[in-house]
């Protein structure tokens, strides 16, 4: 690559702008998900247009389908592989906070068509964002909204404390991310 070409490797520069376009979308789709605090009226829409916009027709797409996590996973990997560690934790970020608010509305899945993610896109999220959050300086938030703060370290804790969850279940973690988040984790 010459100096100053700011395409990464394994990446022609077409599909480097393709993805940087991609992930620039995914971001504004899931802004208004991480701005919500768990109020219906803001999220509710957030996760129909999550659902909606994710590759694919959305009319042949089953109810309660799992291809938007897909699609918001293969972003994050594209958005880690850019280095743009901040996209792909605010990524993982979006994946919690919808977890989170499915264990406090259960009937979300069937409202928005957006389900819980998979357990392999929650591993493989969760694994990408604590690679990410620990790249990032922890002096600084990841993520300031009108209603939260996500500081680096809280959400290093729940990346980890969700991965050692799958863990718990049976789910194969990689060993090398199972023992960072063994390390970081605080009961």
């Amino acid at each position: 690559m010459a100096r100053g070409d700011r395409r990464k490797h394994g990446f022609s520069y077409e599909e480097t702008v393709a993805k940087r376009a991609n992930l620039k979308s995914v971001i504004a789709l899931i802004s208004p998900l991480l701005e919500s605090n768990g109020e219906l009226a803001i999220a509710v829409p957030a996760a129909r247009k999550i659902w909606e916009s994710a590759p694919g027709d959305p009319r042949s797409r089953r109810p309660l389908d799992a291809a938007p996590w897909n699609w918001l996973r293969d972003t994050a990997r594209d958005a880690h592989a850019l280095g743009d560690y901040q996209a792909a934790a605010r990524i993982a970020v979006a994946v919690d906070v919808w977890q989170w608010m499915l264990d406090h509305n259960g009937d979300l899945a069937a409202e928005t068509g957006l389900v819980r993610p998979p357990p392999d896109v929650i591993a493989d999220v969760f694994t990408l964002g604590l690679d990410c959050v620990s790249r990032l300086d922890s002096r600084f938030p990841l993520l300031v909204t009108q209603s939260a703060v996500y500081l680096v370290e809280d959400v290093a804790q729940r990346f980890a404390a969700s991965l050692l969850q799958l863990a718990s279940r049976g789910y194969p973690i990689d060993p090398a991310t199972y023992r960072f988040a063994l390390s970081i984790h605080r009961p």
